[in-house]
């Protein structure tokens, strides 16, 4: 009897949301997941990877497949354009979404740095020397999940007095 060749099947989840994605396989046959030799039909997944696994349906015939869990979770960021320190907008700020690491400077127009954070949540209100004009930053980020890898953005900001 031959078998039918390996297969690969592709689900997603976010892993920044703590999301899982459940498999439940036929019963009537017999799996051996390569990943901890657990034989079980239904299987829970909780983190981006390929899973390999044994199928060997009722006339012993044995096949391998796979499944691959991607993350689909990709950072997101937002960088303002401008702020008024004696306005609405008060402070250049930084917001996003699935991010897991962060760095950032802001540099004078002389290229000296002038301000730098490793937190989104830090914000830029200028100093008493600080005035209106242009700066430029630069952001390395990265993502929350298995697979993240570092980007980068820049830009320039204006402070407006």
């Amino acid at each position: 009897m031959i078998c039918p060749i390996n297969y690969i099947h592709i689900t997603t989840l976010c892993e920044a949301n703590n999301q899982y994605v459940s498999v439940n396989l036929d019963v009537n046959e017999k799996y051996l997941w390569l990943s901890d030799l657990d034989t079980n039909n239904f299987k829970l997944f909780t983190q981006a990877a390929c899973y390999g696994l044994v199928i060997t349906n009722r006339h012993n015939c044995q096949i391998t497949d796979s499944i691959c869990v991607e993350d689909i979770c990709q950072p997101i960021l937002f960088c303002p354009n401008a702020f008024v320190p004696n306005g609405v907008n008060k402070t250049f700020k930084l917001k996003g979404k699935y991010i897991g690491e962060i760095e950032w400077y802001i540099y004078d127009r002389w290229g000296n740095l002038i301000f730098t954070s490793t937190s989104i949540d830090d914000e830029w209100a200028g100093n008493k020397d600080t005035q209106s004009g242009v700066y430029f930053y630069i952001v390395k980020y990265k993502g929350i999940g298995s697979n993240a890898e570092y980007k980068s953005t820049k830009g320039t900001i204006t402070l407006i007095e």
